[in-house]
């Protein structure tokens, strides 16, 4: 596949755009470019796309340099378009935040798991002692108590549901990153504004969904209190 590099016509171009003409230096220009052409990247809009990214980052960050300029003057701020290539930076925190949620979970069920495991097989053996020794059975009952309250814990937070689902979230928003970067799948014959937009909507379709999901397992769960009634 044949690969359009961006010129320093195009850059100019891009700039201009974006209104960041008196912000940005030819150095830091010349960088964008550099990272806009690496060699992952094949389309000439997901350059584009990626340039404008890097150009919106390259100005804020020329901002907060150079005081002289208030940050509320910054053109993306103002600019729908430039709202929504701003948006590309923060879905990377977005699927760091979604993963660390999950690998949090996972760690947490695996806890109780083993504290159910092995509180139960704990219980048994002091269970079985108990004849020769009638003090163990209270420790036995102990364990009994902890390991009944460690299931109800798992069986109200669903910690693994939650960390599953906070796991899928991540693989497909980074899966549309990837294609939006790449200029492939959806993306691939969208003009770059147009994509950046589909690009916008089918992530944060995917964290609504999210949110539903985690909405219903809240609702399914049971109440103890209004279990504990029913008895």
């Amino acid at each position: 596949m044949s690969r359009t590099l961006l010129t320093d016509d195009d850059m100019r171009r891009l700039v201009e755009q974006c209104g960041y003409e008196e912000i940005l230096d030819q150095r830091a220009r010349d960088i964008v470019r550099v990272k806009a052409n690496r060699q992952d990247v094949f389309s000439k809009e997901a350059r584009e796309a990626s340039a404008l990214s890097a150009l919106h980052w390259a100005a804020r960050k020329s901002l907060f340099r150079n005081r002289s300029q208030p940050i509320s003057r910054t053109p993306y701020r103002h600019d729908p378009a430039g709202r929504r290539f701003r948006y590309r930076e923060d879905v990377d925190a977005l699927i760091t935040n979604y993963r660390d949620l999950s690998r949090r979970g996972k760690r947490m069920n695996t806890v109780l798991q083993l504290t159910i495991i092995g509180g139960s097989a704990m219980a048994t053996i002091l269970t079985a002692a108990s004849g020769e020794h009638p003090a163990v059975r209270w420790w036995a009952a102990g364990l009994s108590g902890v390991v009944s309250a460690t299931a109800a814990v798992i069986a109200y937070f669903k910690p693994r549901e939650h960390a599953h689902d906070q796991q899928s979230t991540a693989d497909a928003i980074e899966l549309e990153r990837n294609q939006f970067d790449l200029g492939i799948g959806h993306y691939a014959s969208l003009p770059v504004e147009e994509a950046t937009r589909e690009f916008t909507e089918r992530v944060e379709r995917a964290v609504t969904e999210q949110r539903q999901r985690e909405l219903q397992m809240d609702q399914s769960t049971p109440d103890p209190s209004s279990s504990g009634q029913a008895r």
